[in-house]
């Protein structure tokens, strides 16, 4: 979920804006489901971003790529390689976003995402 709005923000123990959580996950400096487990946090947005017309394989895909990027789910510093299965193939790779234009190439200069297919 984009924090753009600061009206979107969680809150902190002090009751301070969290710059990390949105308030549908974060209240009091504690997550309000901590017991939430990855594939479980994908299967409830799947259905908020189909209200927003996004088909569901769709919203799972885009959910099961960027949700790894976000503190909470975060391991070790790294995140963890993404699987896809498709029909006949099978896509895994790793995704790294960086703000620093000197590691873009000409490929991904209108973006801030780099892939890496294994």
């Amino acid at each position: 979920m984009p924090l753009e709005d600061q009206s979107l923000l969680g809150t902190e123990i002090g009751g301070e804006c969290s710059t990390d959580y949105c308030l549908y996950c974060y209240e009091a400096g504690e997550f309000k489901q901590p017991h939430v487990t990855f594939q479980e946090m994908v299967d409830m947005c799947v259905s908020y971003l189909q209200k927003d017309g996004v088909a569901a394989e769709e919203a799972r895909h885009l959910l099961t790529s960027f949700l790894p990027s976000l503190k909470r789910w975060r391991k070790g510093g790294m995140l963890e390689p993404v699987i896809i299965e498709k029909e006949a193939f099978q896509i895994m790779g790793i995704t790294a976003r960086t703000s620093n234009a000197d590691e873009l190439t000409a490929q991904t200069k209108n973006s801030n995402t780099m892939v890496c297919v294994l």
